[in-house]
């Protein structure tokens, strides 16, 4: 158990095959988005059937859940999330089903929602880990790219493994004219979606779990 609630194959409609993509990139590769913005680098979802089971949740709360993770394996996005918005109803504070209904309404392009969503989940964790990255990504879709610069910076420093913070600071760093870094960060995106949840390390430096979502040996 553990799959991904409500993650995103494709986001936005940022093109992946921008200036930065060129450099590195064959012609006819095309950048595909992890699910990582959903996972932490151990794996862990937003919202997993063993979350499901440790949180305490009205039962029909966690009824609710369980048919949208269902739903979102079966890449029905739009009916897991009307489950999600059902769930809430029961369970408001329940960050985490705020950060997957915030996703999913990107996913569908509905970025009014997602922004509701997302300062539900934020106003109840300002650190949650998966909000954040989204808050980075739409910050860069409204061109606020230094904005989204400080916030994706953060959740890297973090969670060193999450490729979509990665690919996001790239291009925003590319907008912002420091071309080494950005290809640095694209690199990188592009390295941690050959082999997910590996981020780089320092050998010297002790293994340290930040809301699970830390270096991985």
């Amino acid at each position: 158990m553990g799959l991904a609630l409500l993650a995103l194959f494709a986001i936005l409609q940022i093109a992946p095959g921008g200036p930065i993509a060129a450099a590195t990139f064959d012609d006819d590769t095309e950048y595909e988005v992890l699910m990582a913005q959903a996972r932490t680098e151990k794996g862990a979802a937003v919202i997993s059937y063993a979350e499901l089971k440790t949180k305490r949740l009205p039962r029909k709360t966690r009824k609710l859940l369980k048919r949208a993770i269902k739903l979102d394996d079966k890449g029905a996005t739009e009916s897991a999330l009307s489950f999600v918005e059902r769930a809430l109803a029961y369970a408001p504070t329940f960050v985490e089903a705020h950060t997957a209904a915030a996703i999913a309404n990107l996913k569908l392009d509905r970025i009014d929602e997602a922004r509701r969503h997302l300062h539900d989940a934020l106003e109840i964790d300002p650190t949650l880990l998966p909000a954040r990255e989204i808050q980075g990504i739409l910050l860069h879709r409204e061109q606020n790219y230094e904005a989204a610069r400080e916030v994706l910076e953060d959740v890297i420093a973090r969670a060193p493994g999450r490729a979509l913070a990665h690919h996001f600071l790239s291009e925003a760093l590319h907008e912002l004219g420091e071309q080494e870094l950005a290809v640095h960060h694209h690199q990188e995106a592009e390295r941690l979606r050959r082999h997910p949840f590996r981020p780089r390390r320092d050998p010297s430096e002790l293994e340290r779990d930040v809301d699970g979502a830390g270096w991985v040996r």
